[in-house]
């Protein structure tokens, strides 16, 4: 994913830059400049309606009315827009932005219909045929919540090195040198889609042709190559699986940064956090993991997925032993914990332990006790 990363800016222990020209540091005193708790620049103080608005949990995960816990002048128009960026990942392309926020009622059957037509490459959608194993498939949302699943279009291939099938989108094939090169050497590509009657098979035959030559194949496709199966039973099972790579983890782990800055403040430019700071903004690692998962949980029986289930987050900090954690519980089911500093020997100006849960249904924000 090609974006404008903001560039490096270097800061002192307590965020202000050490050498500054005397007009700019006047300025900072004067409140005049702020500096973006990310990338350590100075920006100015737009005037409304331009003030740099950061909110702590993205508002495409929920809003909370006049609850919403938003940065203020904390993160400069850059680092925003490029957060936009990831979050656009994150929305379109995981279990999280998709599945569960269409569970969850934050989406509308429109919105969701045109989110998953996107090309996905972290999150797929399957279900089991007892004749193809894991067919792909496609999902649509009804007004209950609660997805209609139809057999996708797709190709499938047989993986000669570990004898299982794998499958491909229609639109999705990669090339033949391609497929080769992975040890899938199929004498024959089965193509695998919804039913179709006779008057239209001319028309998909010559559609199915062109995607194979596409991809540097040159099929002799007949129509008892093309699998028509029944319609799905009322109680199949949609499975997925979901990757969370850097991406993912790095929104997650700009929520606990966030959530954190919001209640300390004063400490967010320190360079105690510069670890969780660069791997957000700039994807640099360091010597332990700062993101987590410690539980999967999705309830799959039809009954249970609803949106009362999935409707709210929870977030809370602890500082023990030198260590400032976050634990994050997205949807009320996935389990986060999120290094925000591995070390930091001074007591925190606060309690010892904050938390909060967040109910996008209501709007509404509300203080645990941990």
């Amino acid at each position: 994913m090609e974006t404008d990363i903001p560039p490096l800016y270097e800061g002192s222990s307590n965020g202000i830059q050490k050498i500054l020209p005397q007009k700019d540091r006047a300025l900072f005193i004067q409140k005049k400049m702020h500096q973006c708790i990310y990338c350590k620049k100075l920006f100015p103080n737009n005037r409304r309606p331009k003030i740099p608005r950061e909110h702590v949990i993205s508002k495409m995960i929920g809003l909370f009315g006049k609850d919403t816990m938003t940065l203020v002048n904390r993160v400069c128009q850059e680092c925003n827009n490029y957060f936009s960026k990831l979050e656009l990942v994150f929305g379109r392309d995981s279990v999280y932005g998709v599945l569960y926020r269409a569970i969850s009622g934050l989406l509308s059957e429109k919105r969701f219909s045109d989110i998953i037509q996107k090309k996905r490459k972290k999150l797929s959608l399957r279900t089991y045929s007892p004749v193809h194993g894991n067919a792909l498939v496609d999902i649509e949302l009804d007004s209950r919540y609660l997805f209609k699943v139809k057999l996708a279009e797709q190709f499938i291939l047989l993986n000669s090195t570990k004898g299982i099938c794998i499958h491909f989108p229609s639109d999705q094939l990669p090339h033949k040198c391609t497929l080769d090169s992975l040890g899938l050497f199929p004498p024959s590509i089965q193509f695998l889609g919804p039913s179709c009657v006779l008057e239209n098979f001319p028309h998909k035959a010559n559609e199915i042709r062109q995607k194979l030559m596409a991809s540097g194949f040159k099929p002799q496709l007949k129509s008892s190559k093309v699998d028509c199966l029944p319609p799905f039973p009322d109680n199949s099972k949609l499975m997925f699986s979901s990757e969370i790579d850097d991406v993912i983890a790095r929104v997650i782990a700009k929520i606990a940064f966030n959530y954190f800055a919001y209640h300390f403040d004063h400490l967010a430019l320190s360079e105690y956090f510069d670890a969780i700071r660069n791997y957000i903004l700039y994807d640099l690692k360091t010597d332990h993991t700062i993101v987590r998962i410690t539980h999967r949980s999705i309830n799959g029986h039809v009954h249970s997925l609803n949106k009362d289930n999935f409707g709210y987050h929870t977030i809370f900090i602890s500082h023990q032993e030198g260590r400032i954690m976050a634990k994050i519980i997205l949807f009320n089911h996935n389990i986060f914990d999120i290094t925000i500093t591995n070390n930091y020997p001074f007591l925190l100006h606060k309690v010892f332990h904050i938390g909060h849960r967040f109910y996008f249904h209501e709007k509404r924000v509300e203080k645990i006790i941990i």
